[in-house]
């Protein structure tokens, strides 16, 4: 079941449909109205919760603060034993499905350097000033693997940690 309050957002909901894969931490749904195709990403576990929700926090942050080409956030939510988060469908086919679909090297290096100048892109874009910190991403990172790894079960493991923080480059 969908939070109803998304209705008012994007329309009466004419059907739903859902991707050929799921991903491991949340279930996507395809929400089809008149006004629409919307994507709506539900999470129940915990620590996948808190990913959507820091999801959702950077799609909104990334559509008020720069103009990259990704999808609109309409809503978060949260109910009694789930997250939700409500976003534009965007029309396109994933980059592997692409180059397994073309029939020549030369369209094979097209999509790639396609996806290359899209990524330069999205590397040139300045953070939103939240996002600028005196302690560094990858700080930020292993400190949430430190998290993870006390909190939730994970397919690393404390020597794999210890390795990385070891191995870790310096700035």
């Amino acid at each position: 079941a969908l939070p109803k309050q998304f209705e008012t957002i994007i329309g009466k909901i004419q059907n739903v449909s859902y991707p050929a894969r799921q991903g491991a931490t949340s279930e996507v749904v395809f929400l089809h109205t008149d006004q629409g195709k919307y994507v709506c990403k539900r999470s129940s576990l915990p620590q996948y919760k808190t990913w959507l929700l820091e999801e959702a926090k950077v799609m909104k942050e990334l559509n008020t603060n720069t103009s990259l080409p990704i999808p609109t956030f309409y809503d978060y939510m949260e109910d009694e034993g789930n997250s939700y988060l409500l976003m534009s469908m965007e029309e396109g086919v994933p980059l592997r499905e692409a180059l397994l679909a073309v029939k020549t090297n030369e369209e094979q290096v097209k999509l790639i350097q396609s996806f290359g100048a899209k990524l330069k892109k999205l590397h040139e874009t300045s953070l939103p000033p939240e996002w600028q910190h005196q302690i560094s991403w990858l700080d930020i990172q292993l400190k949430k693997a430190a998290y993870n790894l006390q909190h939730y079960e994970v397919d690393g493991n404390p020597q794999l940690l210890d390795s990385l923080l070891e191995q870790k480059p310096r700035a």
